[in-house]
């Protein structure tokens, strides 16, 4: 079964905050767990992440995770609204210890991060003030294409399968939808036949420019029905319009399939709000 929506827009944020949740951030440093993808690939050891946890014990959590060019403001931004609900956010950052400066140099096979992020999931799932088994994670972009990985349960090489090791919530904003489509070109990489069951949200808007058409991502509820999708649309958005400033174009050569394209982001404050709660609600549904 899978639910597609098309949200309405709303006059006020969905969670709006009367008192402020007292919120505890540190610094961290988390294990990578499992190998890369390819044998040339960079794996450090360790990976730096900012851990915020809210007032609480034994409180759920999301893993977020950052897209092409790294830490930016969507990450803090909707850990914000995931503290003041009471979940946990654990924000991770894969680019420094690889001297990635962005989408030029970045891994060229999205596998090969993916022990930052299973060793990212059991440090929660092992974490004293976390729920364990009660983790969700939200990606952005590359980080989104991360958070689809992992809901077909895609995993590092050298992990074993282990159901204690999966995510009970998935958000993934623009993660090129098309790759995901039956015949695409995650499926050449890795098999999409063994998804986790757990839900997944997808937040697009009919402008990114990655998609080969506006409504390609309406296309996978129904081309991969044991996945419970939920398909959420913004009209006129681009890629990273949830961003907190406009970003100048540049040619992306994983756009359009593989066949490449010139990226826009304009930011949309009201509409990266919007999607942002709605991701919220998500995980309060799922995790909590």
């Amino acid at each position: 079964m899978f639910a597609f929506s098309l949200v309405l827009p709303i006059a006020m944020p969905l969670f709006a905050f009367a008192t402020e949740i007292a919120v505890e951030e540190s610094r961290v440093s988390v294990s990578t767990l499992g190998g890369p993808f390819s044998s040339d690939a960079r794996l450090p050891k360790e990976i730096p992440a900012i851990l915020r946890i809210p007032s609480g014990d034994k409180v759920p959590a999301v893993l977020v995770v950052h897209g092409s060019t790294g830490i930016d403001g969507r990450g803090a931004m909707q850990a914000r609204v995931l503290n003041q609900m009471g979940i946990a956010t654990l924000e991770i950052d894969m680019w420094s210890p690889r001297q990635v400066r962005g989408p030029t140099n970045r891994p060229k096979v999205s596998l090969d991060v993916l022990p930052d992020i299973y060793g990212a999931l059991a440090f929660l799932n092992n974490h004293p003030r976390i729920q364990a088994g009660k983790v969700g994670i939200v990606g952005f972009s590359y980080g989104g294409v991360l958070s689809m990985w992992t809901a077909f349960g895609v995993t590092p090489k050298a992990l074993a399968s282990n159901p204690d090791l999966s995510f009970k919530a998935h958000v993934a904003f623009y993660p090129a939808c098309d790759v995901w489509l039956k015949g695409g070109r995650a499926e050449k990489l890795a098999p999409l036949t063994n998804p986790t069951g757990a839900p997944v949200l997808v937040i697009n808007g009919t402008s990114d420019d990655y998609d080969t058409e506006p409504e390609v991502c309406t296309r996978l509820p129904g081309e991969h029905p044991a996945v419970p999708f939920e398909v959420m649309m913004i009209q006129g958005a681009t890629h990273a319009f949830d961003s907190d400033k406009d970003y100048p174009s540049w040619f992306d050569p994983t756009a359009k399939a593989g066949k490449g394209a010139n990226m826009r982001v304009q930011a949309n404050p009201s509409e990266g709000q919007r999607a942002r709660d709605r991701a919220a609600e998500f995980f309060k549904r799922h995790l909590k």
